[in-house]
C-alpha cells in the first residue's frame, strides 16, 4: 500500500497489482522500462472500458474472455501470479477466440512484431 507521494520500484518478474485501496479517486503516475507495447496495452483497456461499459461487471472487471484476449495480444506484459506462466499462456491462447466469436475486441491493438 502506497500512501500520497510515495513511489516504489518493482524489478521484472516481481508479482504485483495496483489498483484503487479506497472509494474515492485515485491518480497515479507510472513508468515501465523498457516500455514496449505496455502503453497499447492500458489504452486498450482504457478505451474499452469507455467505449464499451456493458461488457464489464458492477466492479469494473471485464469478462475473463476479454482479459485472456488482451492478455494473449499483449504476451509477455502481464500475468498472474500463483499459475505458471505456461498455463496462462495456454488457457489465453484457448480463450481468445471466443472472446472474438462472442464480439469482444481490442481497442488497440499490439503493433506488429519484427
Amino acid at each position: 500500500m502506497l500512501g500520497p507521494g510515495e513511489s516504489v520500484v518493482v524489478t521484472r518478474g516481481t508479482p504485483h497489482l495496483f489498483r484503487n485501496g479506497h472509494d474515492g479517486e485515485t491518480l497515479f503516475k507510472t513508468r515501465f522500462t523498457p516500455g514496449h507495447e505496455f502503453l497499447r496495452f492500458f489504452l486498450n483497456m482504457s478505451m474499452n472500458c469507455a467505449n464499451n461499459p456493458h461488457w464489464y461487471d458492477a466492479k469494473g472487471e471485464p469478462p475473463l474472455v476479454l482479459q485472456a484476449l488482451a492478455l494473449h495480444a499483449f504476451y509477455g506484459h502481464a500475468y498472474g501470479a500463483g499459475i505458471p506462466v505456461w498455463v496462462q499462456k495456454l488457457i489465453f491462447a484457448v480463450l481468445s477466440p471466443i472472446a472474438m466469436l462472442k464480439g469482444y475486441g481490442l481497442a488497440v491493438p499490439p503493433r506488429k512484431r519484427r
